[in-house]
């Protein structure tokens, strides 16, 4: 194919995969503390250090030195081995793991995992764990995770997080006694985990009638998270104790984070999900509880190391470091072994350094590009708020005059197209402007089809993708009344094989026009109509992103 018959963008994507190659980036994955009391076990610390040390020594590729199944430090340098290491400390009883897993299906990306064991008194132990990843050249999405080896060793005892016990099934909350732990859980200053509460269906007591697979979600947040299911009866004591504005209820799911303030939080400051939202969640509700899972995870990174107990693994190795060097001077060592042991700290404090700012780079990049989404956000809902502020003003005005709202005129030509859009779509469809500027110039032989069209958008898809299938029957005789179809854009494989052509950006993100209206199969402008859009999940809008042309293909 000839060069002068593909975007710019396609022509720019083999430099920009050659310069991915040449940098790499540093993303946080989970980050957990949990305690654990001990059951019947005589030592838990070597339990849970011999627990760790099977789940490394299944990835290292190579036998663990005698040492490490001891408890004492090691590290592997073995060509064709993966790296791991452990380093202890005897006052207090401190010890901390690292190993760095390549993926076994991604070229070029590891996944490095640390933890850290305290002894603490009475018999128990703090566990720490942290999930890195290291990647270069690919930005394929990553789904977080917590080692499964941190469930393993909370079944040593009785594990807990935020001083409430840790339990691989749901919270049911049913009384008044458990509405008012859970507030307090919630209300708790000091708590560091999210809590997520499902709301039950009237009559239902058990998790699997909630609005999305709890049980899964809180398998996949273990550590991370107090997972509860709340019943109808107890949601209206909840609403009690913390207002109607940060309660859950009718099969809502909300996520209550941590440093909960309700006199000076906003409600969307804890996110709460409707059951309609999560029902009609693009990938159904398991997607949305994947999704949640994702977010939570996501949190617990944005903690400072400093906050873990026990500390990070770099910071136990420090300590380690500086112990030996007081233990050379304790015990009266030559120059040249102190200044061997100074040095091989260096080197450690730089390694480091590098390593920390890797990861504040993998921090920040995303952060940064957060806020630019956030900033794209809120531009666009001040513009749909004006919008919406215009429709409401219309229907005001025709109460005031005693009538029942009209329906939109349907224009012979394109001129005022734009402000029909703004008037009559404003809260269930949005035109961008780049359909807008492709109908002004459209050659299409009816222009009266694009307006209905659009209403067709606005008067059966969104309710259907709002309310569920119980509107999906309008919606086919409306497309039936018109004679046009709503499919998907591309089908299986073709999906990205188009550069930017069906791509758009709507408040900061660039969106798939996965969806599209047709109507005639001819490539005639005059005759061939195409309305391509997608779904946005936060507004509950159809974005139409070009009409009413056939957009070109490959195969074009």
């Amino acid at each position: 194919m000839s060069p002068y018959n593909t975007s710019l963008a396609d022509q720019l994507r083999p430099v920009q995969a050659e310069m991915q190659q040449q940098y790499s980036s540093v993303v946080p994955i989970s980050q957990i503390s949990i305690k654990v009391k001990a059951g019947n076990e005589k030592d838990p610390f070597a339990t849970a250090q011999q627990k760790v040390l099977q789940w490394i020594a299944n990835r290292v590729g190579q036998r663990l030195p005698a040492e490490a199944w001891t408890g004492q430090s090691f590290e592997t340098e073995k060509i064709g081995a993966q790296y791991a290491a452990a380093v202890l400390l005897d006052d207090p009883e401190i010890w901390g793991a690292r190993i760095d897993d390549a993926d076994k299906s991604v070229p070029q990306l590891t996944w490095v995992t640390e933890v850290g064991l305290r002894r603490l008194a009475d018999r128990a132990i703090a566990v720490s764990a942290r999930l890195v990843c290291t990647r270069r050249g690919t930005n394929i999405p990553i789904k977080r995770s917590i080692p499964d080896f941190v469930q393993q060793i909370a079944t040593i005892g009785t594990g807990s997080l935020d001083s409430r016990v840790l339990c691989p099934t749901p919270w049911l909350v049913a009384d008044f006694d458990e509405v008012r732990s859970l507030c307090d859980l919630i209300r708790d200053p000091k708590r560091r985990a999210a809590v997520i509460v499902a709301s039950l269906p009237a009559g239902s007591a058990y998790a699997k009638d909630a609005a999305c697979p709890i049980g899964a979600l809180c398998s996949r947040t273990f550590g991370a998270a107090h997972v509860a299911v709340i019943t109808a009866p107890a949601t209206f004591r909840l609403t009690d104790e913390l207002g109607k504005e940060f309660s859950v209820f009718n099969r809502a799911i909300r996520n209550y984070r941590p440093n909960f303030n309700p006199a000076v939080d906003e409600p969307h400051q804890h996110p709460w999900a409707a059951a309609r939202r999560i029902q009609n969640w693009d990938g159904g509700p398991a997607a949305y509880a994947e999704f949640l899972a994702d977010r939570v995870l996501k949190d617990t990174v944005e903690r400072s190391d400093s906050e873990s107990d026990p500390p990070s693994f770099a910071k136990t190795r420090r300590l380690a470091a500086g112990r030996r060097i007081e233990r050379a001077k304790a015990a009266n060592a030559s120059i040249a072994e102190r200044l061997e042991l100074a040095e091989d700290q260096i080197v450690e404090l730089q390694s480091e350094r590098e390593e920390i700012e890797e990861i504040f780079e993998g921090v920040l990049k995303p952060i940064e590009q957060e806020r630019d989404i956030a900033l794209a956000k809120a531009e666009t809902a001040t513009q749909r708020a004006r919008n919406l502020r215009a429709r409401v003003e219309m229907l005001e005005k025709a109460l005031k005059q005693g009538s029942s709202p009209r329906e939109p005129e349907i224009p012979n030509g394109l001129n005022g197209f734009e402000q029909w859009c703004n008037k009559n779509l404003a809260g269930f469809v949005e035109v961008l402007p780049r359909a807008k500027n492709a109908a002004k110039k459209s050659k299409y032989e009816d222009p009266t089809f694009l307006y209905k069209a659009l209403l067709l958008l606005r008067d059966y898809y969104v309710p259907m993708r709002r309310f569920g299938t119980s509107k999906a029957d309008a919606f086919k005789q409306a497309c039936l009344n018109l004679n046009i179809e709503e499919t998907q854009t591309f089908t299986g494989t073709r999906y990205g094989e188009h550069g930017d052509m069906y791509r758009v950006r709507y408040a900061g993100q660039s969106h798939l026009l996965d969806r599209h209206l047709k109507k005639g199969s001819a490539r005639d402008v005059r005759r061939c109509f195409r309305l391509y859009f997608f779904w946005d999940e936060d507004s509950e809008q159809a974005i139409v992103g070009s009409l009413p042309s056939h957009l070109e293909t490959r195969k074009s």
